[in-house]
């Protein structure tokens, strides 16, 4: 294919391109089109250059393993890749709110508004039928092939019509094996570039990664801290991104629910960030089934 830049912007493509922009510390990430696609866009992600030749290089293999990684995860949440030419991935763009837009606008809020108070409530049972499901369902189906999705961050996630949930990120898909993570490709930081979110990272996941992969972590503990935190931000409109997660902050934040609701979300909060990860609720369906549980 030939592929050219894109150049016909609208200003919401502009501010996409801004937050992706903004978001990648690994690739230069541009807007690319072509006469087969009748002015569809698609992303082109490339390697960020350093200074050092034989060590970029080295890191186009990140984009070999992205290609292998969505092939063998088929899942129809994850951008297609189009075509890989000229050390370019090109590959699906998702129309849709990104996640951390979505949290800290009115984006979640309840439709009916009756009175003041609808009018800054989340609307839970939206999020429990759809969004945090549809994420579990997402890692379960890549956990069934020995894959998991390690980078769960509101700026990976894409809502879109209906509360569609598209996920970027793919250098964030790691594998497990027998449920323990196992790839040590992810523990050289110099290479492949850090996958570490310091809000959303769990600390066995920072100890994996500096121990060189020496220690052993469970997958779906990983999977339970990531939705936990998100959860979190969400019902608090991200108000308290910048502050440590902990127990005494759980308690004291202002939700932005209805009274009946906010004890029993703390409660699905503290035990999917639990800080002894084999005390967190991490089977798959279970966590399915407290979202049930508010959706009624």
């Amino acid at each position: 294919m030939q592929w050219k830049k894109y150049k016909n912007f609208s200003e919401k493509e502009n501010i996409i391109r801004s937050k992706i922009k903004n978001f990648s510390q690994t690739f230069k990430i541009k807007f690319y089109t072509n006469d087969d696609f009748k002015d569809n866009i698609v992303l082109g992600y490339k390697i960020k250059p350093t200074d050092d030749e034989e060590k970029d290089l080295k890191r186009q293999k990140i984009l070999e393993r992205i290609i292998k990684v969505n092939n063998l995860a088929l899942s129809n949440q994850l951008p297609e890749i189009i075509d890989y030419e000229n050390n370019i991935v090109y590959m699906d763009y998702f129309d849709g709110i990104i996640m951390d837009d979505a949290i800290k606008t009115n984006y979640f809020l309840k439709y009916e508004k009756n009175t003041k108070k609808d009018q800054e409530e989340i609307a839970l049972k939206r999020i429990m039928r759809g969004v945090i499901p549809e994420i579990i369902d997402f890692q379960r189906d890549l956990y069934n092939k020995n894959l998991i999705h390690l980078g769960i961050f509101p700026e990976h996630i894409i809502v879109q019509k209906d509360d569609i949930v598209k996920i970027k990120g793919l250098r964030y898909i790691s594998r497990h094996n027998n449920g323990f993570i196992d790839d040590k490709v992810i523990t050289n930081e110099e290479l492949y570039g850090s996958i570490i979110n310091e809000r959303y990272t769990p600390p066995e996941l920072v100890e994996y990664i500096k121990s060189k992969g020496k220690k052993k972590i469970n997958a779906k503990t990983i999977v339970s801290y990531q939705i936990g935190i998100l959860l979190f931000d969400i019902v608090t409109k991200g108000k308290y991104k910048n502050e440590e997660i902990k127990g005494d902050l759980i308690y004291d934040a202002n939700y932005y629910l209805h009274s009946f609701e906010e004890n029993k979300v703390i409660n699905l909060i503290l035990e999917l960030i639990n800080p002894n990860p084999e005390n967190r609720l991490k089977n798959f369906e279970d966590i399915k089934d407290r979202c049930r549980e508010f959706a009624k």
